[in-house]
């Protein structure tokens, strides 16, 4: 068994990704997405056509619209994403130099595959780093 093979592949933006991310469409009525649990839990929603494909994005200050809004009307359109196979290094970088808490990460047809938290990505790349150090 080849110790050497699992440094091979740098960690990707899709391996720290979050998949069990709130989504809903642009009929959804605000005052009802807002009020769904896993809504309330992670503070977002995903606005996606019903094959999985990002429209726009709701966060805590377009959750808060009357009620009766509709997500496509007060969503973030287009919001930022990379795909599943960007070096995690790289993004995290980037993330940290926008001040980026978190980033949609989908597939090369725009469909959405999950979150990745800089948090998360800074924790696996500490961690490899110090799994690394400690190998030599």
């Amino acid at each position: 068994m080849p110790v050497d093979g699992e440094a091979t592949l740098p960690p990707q933006a899709g391996t720290v990704a979050r998949t069990s991310v709130p989504t809903c469409q642009l009929d959804d009525q605000i005052g009802k997405v807002r009020d769904r649990d896993d809504v309330r839990r992670d503070q977002v929603c995903i606005v996606t056509t019903e094959d999985g494909v990002v429209l726009g994005r709701l966060r805590e200050k377009e959750l808060k619209a009357d009620s009766a809004a509709r997500a496509g009307d007060v969503m973030e359109e287009g919001p930022t994403s990379v795909r599943f196979d960007e070096p995690l290094v790289d993004l995290i970088g980037r993330m940290q130099k926008g001040k980026v808490e978190s980033i949609l990460v989908t597939s090369a047809a725009g469909k959405l595959i999950g979150i990745t938290y800089r948090g998360d990505g800074e924790e696996l790349l500490h961690k490899l780093h110090h799994e690394h150090e400690h190998s030599h």
